[in-house]
């Protein structure tokens, strides 16, 4: 049968995902394969509403190249429009086609044009939107995961934000863009730059005020000038063992950057620390400090013992891991075994490893 998720939270906001099908990522060949509910609405106990609506791929602008040949192309879904602020209370099962949303976030795919015209509201209604189909991004590509083909064909060109206020209009109004540009290629597309404006609606026409655009750079990845570089000492010698998994493991200790190289083999624990690239003398720096050229080989230093490893040092095993678990760059040893399970956190400050800390059930 037909079936929907619906998650309640601590602070009784209830989420419903998938509800119709319009919400839900699914095979086209097999509508009970479903590959993922899309959030729907959510609502609290006093029926405010917050209503989540998604887009169907419907082939317009799509291209009839050979790459798009027997291809699925219809499973995926594209988020268009949040509304909410809804003039009075709601009821769950509620029909919203009738609601006055007093605020609607409005996803543009490439149906709308920056800057408005003069008129009062660039928002358009379904069929508006019918006479300038969605763009399709020149570099098309599928993902497999779920068992079947979803394929993405568009970018989203600009987050729209209108107000619906009878003080104002009786049609929505521009009141915010956040415009994304691209550096559009058949290869890959680039996000260049985010730019955010304000407008308002006076004298018959938009007045608008806009942030400087963040902008993007790229590194450009060039395979034929990379060459092999090994793994070396300050000496100059190369690190002993690294062919003899599964003792070893490349990884970032001290949060500097660079990863190090740590060997334990469950009672011996032991770390060459990354010293960055081969330094090259400037004399227009203060003293004639050393820099890095960037295209050096990056040396390790002496291995030095860890100590005060944690008793589980087995780190090798598979209920044991080195993670940045709190995402501050700092490293914890995350256990995970039956009967107990939890995490020693590391201070690369005091070169510490703080006591078992137990994850709450």
């Amino acid at each position: 049968g037909d079936f929907y998720w619906r998650t309640v939270s601590r602070d009784n906001v209830t989420s419903i995902f998938g509800k119709n099908q319009e919400a839900r990522i699914f095979d086209p060949e097999d509508e009970s394969h479903v590959f993922q509910w899309l959030l729907e609405e959510t609502y609290d106990a006093k029926g405010n509403y917050v209503v989540y609506c998604y887009k169907s791929e419907n082939l317009e602008n799509v291209s009839e190249n050979s790459y798009e040949a027997n291809r699925s192309k219809a499973a995926n879904k594209y988020i268009e429009r949040i509304q909410y602020g809804n003039h009075s209370p709601l009821s769950p099962g509620q029909d919203f086609q009738s609601v006055n949303w007093h605020f609607e976030v409005v996803f543009d795919y490439g149906e709308y044009e920056l800057p408005p015209s003069d008129k009062k509201t660039p928002y358009k209604s379904e069929q508006e939107k019918k006479e300038k189909p969605w763009k399709n991004r020149p570099d098309p590509f599928s993902t497999y995961h779920a068992g079947f083909e979803i394929r993405t064909h568009r970018l989203c060109r600009n987050i729209l934000m209108f107000h619906r206020f009878e003080e104002l209009f009786q049609d929505p109004i521009l009141v915010h863009a956040t415009q994304f540009k691209y550096e559009e290629t058949p290869t890959v597309s680039l996000l260049k730059s985010v730019q955010s404006t304000g407008y308002r609606y006076e004298q018959k026409k938009y007045l608008t005020k806009s942030l400087p655009p963040v902008e993007y750079k790229y590194t450009e990845f060039k395979p034929k000038e990379s060459h092999f570089q090994p793994l070396l000492q300050e000496n100059d010698r190369g690190l002993p063992g690294l062919n003899l998994p599964p003792n070893y493991l490349s990884i970032d200790l001290y949060g500097e950057g660079i990863p190090g190289v740590l060997y334990s083999d469950g009672t011996t624990t032991q770390y060459w620390e990354a010293k960055g690239d081969e330094s090259t003398l400037n004399p227009t720096l203060p003293g004639g400090e050393q820099e890095g050229s960037g295209k050096g080989t990056v040396k390790y230093g002496s291995p030095k013992l860890l100590q005060n490893f944690p008793i589980d040092r087995l780190v090798q095993d598979e209920n044991r891991t080195l993670t940045d678990l709190a995402g501050d760059g700092r490293m914890a040893l995350v256990v995970s075994t039956t009967g107990y399970s939890g995490y020693y956190q590391y201070d690369p400050q005091r070169d510490t490893w703080q006591s078992w800390q137990p994850f709450e059930g």
